[in-house]
């Protein structure tokens, strides 16, 4: 198969890699490891040569050529390229008008810039040339320029893809800048940056970046707040966004701090009643008429003492706003409000033109907004540094509901019900589940410790309470013995073939933490605790006698939920030996013994529960299946509310002030 061609403009945005990804057929959102050796001297030019003769050429770039064969130092090569973005750019006549330097290495002797009155170009051998300037140029220069984690640019800045087109951003080796007028101008790294790229970057319901990536206060974490949510991460769990009203009824509850809750190890998900979950459509709809912070909630909503459009605030310390505006810590603060869209529109265009900055909901304007209800909205009123503004929040509207089941999670060992895609077919063909008569609407997010679930008709999240039993009384929880007690028989007949021990007991002894295997977070695992007796030869005197010796043998076991069968299985995923064998007679082959009969055992399912596919008589979504601390397993279930439940559940929310500040 002959190879994709590359042009000349490739070789400038992309450097030698234009070449290395059409060859490999790397993606260019991959970072492509080019050879050291290549990015210096004359290997460098000569790498250079090769892939200017591969290339196709493109007519507005022909000048590049000239001259090529003349070509001798890096920096000839670097000036060539800088040269031909400042062209394409308009040269003087462009934003980045006259030069103030000449082409100049970097630090690292491999890349080379110019700047300009307008902003610098940046070439790499293995980035190729890109601009940079304003704002997002200004931020990059205060981490560091390209020393920083950043490294060198892979894109020219580039205009967002929000509805209204305001916001702008730069790729960079190790992460991305944005900047957006409403919120400033914030990096956005690593796991964090691959998750919201994945979610659909600023076009997604999370909008821009309104903070840098940001340590958590436990150390443990990081994270990213963006104008309409969150992005969480740590190593145990991964990284996992969090927004609307989930969110906030987790940061009420005090965000990853709560120990009832932790940290996210889900997006928000939609309850499926025969799969456990699917993924909510992320990008975010373009009504540009609305504010980003205000959303129109559901027309079940619209009843009395529940308010149909929610303002509410996800900024923690906000910095760096631009153009010299003051920053300001804000908390949220959630009003009643308008009666419907409508309202909040013309609530919008009223900020506007009263000078109030909306674009993320925050307000510091003098003199008060009041919408068709004649009551203050979202935080709209005289406001002042003291007073705190709003930020985003993103609730999407029915109609962006994606129930596809090509959107189902990968895997099977989750913490979470989730499906391999290998078996999608069988559950049609093969269903043990019930169908539901209707698709569920509501939405849920998984954390450490607890659930987080909002109904649709609702104003609030909620927190929800461990299934323990069944309608008919059947316990649906377990405790480590209960485990214990069903891993047994499984386990018990192989330790009691193992040659030189006998098997004298097995206890609980904790729990791991949660664990990433780069594609979703894995139940915390039980470890059990298995005494063998042996025996251990003992000269006393002038006799050798046996002395009993225990053995610890360790055993790991992880929790999951499994869709298709609706059980609960426990996986034997490691055993070990920590305190070794003690020179207990027959030791040396002790662990040969051990791998026999145990390695066959791991990560096969162990049946713990049989949950029913309905409750009541009623099919019903199970949402995880969690191991605590404490090695109790618990169930959460999609509850079910009357409309009456509904309105009884609601809180006076007509002020509702919480510190945002994780």
């Amino acid at each position: 198969m002959s190879n994709p061609s590359f042009s000349i403009v490739d070789i400038m945005d992309r450097g030698l890699s234009a070449a290395t990804l059409q060859r490999e057929f790397v993606s260019d959102q991959d970072s492509v490891q080019l050879d050291r050796a290549q990015l210096t001297g004359d290997a460098m030019v000569s790498a250079f040569k090769d892939t200017f003769r591969e290339a196709v050429v493109v007519d507005r770039f022909r000048d590049i050529l000239d001259g090529i064969d003349l070509i001798k130092t890096p920096l000839q090569v670097a000036t060539k390229f800088i040269n031909a973005k400042y062209a394409a750019l308009s040269s003087a006549a462009g934003f980045l008008s006259s030069p103030t330097t000449a082409v100049t290495v970097c630090p690292d002797g491999v890349g080379y810039f110019r700047h300009f009155q307008g902003g610098s170009i940046y070439w790499h051998p293995s980035t190729g040339a890109h601009e940079v300037h304003g704002l997002i140029r200004q931020r990059w220069a205060e981490m560091g320029w390209e020393t920083s984690f950043l490294g060198y640019p892979k894109t020219d800045e580039t205009v967002g893809r929000d509805p209204q087109s305001a916001g702008r951003f730069n790729h960079f080796q190790g992460g991305s800048i944005y900047w957006h007028p409403s919120t400033g101008t914030f990096e956005v790294h690593g796991a964090i940056r691959a998750k919201y790229l994945a979610l659909g970057a600023e076009s997604s319901v999370l909008g821009y970046p309104s903070t840098d990536e940001t340590g958590t206060p436990d150390r443990r974490g990081r994270f990213n707040h963006f104008q309409a949510g969150s992005i969480y991460w740590t190593a145990e769990t991964g990284a996992y966004e969090v927004h609307g009203l989930i969110r906030q009824l987790w940061a009420a509850q005090g965000w990853e701090r709560n120990p009832n809750l932790g940290y996210p190890i889900s997006d928000e998900l939609i309850p499926d009643r025969r799969i456990g979950h699917v993924h909510p459509e992320t990008q975010r709809k373009p009504i540009v008429a609305m504010p980003l912070d205000v959303v129109k909630l559901p027309f079940e909503a619209r009843s009395p003492g529940l308010t149909s459009v929610v303002t509410s605030a996800p900024l923690a310390e906000f910095v760096g706003l631009s153009e010299g505006r003051t920053a300001v810590n804000r908390s949220l603060v959630v009003r009643e409000a308008a009666t419907d869209l409508h309202a909040a529109g013309r609530a919008a265009t009223n900020l506007v033109e009263n000078g109030v900055e909306s674009g993320n909901g925050f307000a510091l304007a003098r003199g008060t907004i009041k919408l068709d209800t004649g009551l203050e909205s979202g935080g709209i009123a005289p406001l002042t540094a003291e007073r705190r503004g709003t930020a985003a929040v993103a609730l999407e509207d029915q109609t962006s509901i994606n129930l596809n089941a090509a959107v189902i999670d990968r895997g099977v060992f989750g913490t979470r019900p989730e499906i391999n895609v290998d078996l999608v077919d069988r559950i049609g063909a093969q269903p043990k589940s019930s169908s539901a008569p209707e698709k569920s609407l509501n939405r849920f997010g998984d954390f450490e410790n607890g659930v987080l679930f909002w109904h649709r008709n609702a104003t609030q999240a909620i927190a929800l309470s461990p299934w323990l039993q069944s309608a008919d009384g059947e316990k649906t929880h377990l405790k480590p013995q209960d485990i214990i007690d069903k891993i047994s028989p499984t386990l018990l007949p192989g330790l009691g073939t193992v040659a030189g021990v006998t098997f004298a007991g097995i206890g609980f002894v904790g729990t791991t933490g949660y664990w990433f295997d780069g594609v979703g977070s894995h139940n915390r695992k039980h470890r059990f605790s298995v005494t063998l007796l042996g025996k251990r030869v003992q000269r006393v005197g002038f006799s050798d006698i046996e002395i009993p010796m225990p053995v610890m043998l360790e055993i790991q076991l992880e929790v999951a939920f499994e869709p298709i069968s609706r059980k609960v299985v426990g996986f034997i995923t490691d055993w070990s030996l920590p305190g070794g064998t003690g020179g207990i007679t027959a030791s040396a082959t002790l662990d040969a013994h051990l791998h026999r009969e145990l390695d066959g055992l791991l990560w096969k399912a162990i049946p713990l529960l049989a949950i029913d596919d309905t409750e009541a008589g009623q099919p019903f979504a199970i949402l995880s299946v969690k191991t605590m601390i404490d090695g109790q397993v618990f169930v959460f279930i999609e509850p079910r509310f009357s409309r009456q439940d509904l309105l009884m559940s609601q809180i006076d929310r007509s002020v509702l002030a919480v510190d945002f500040t994780p």
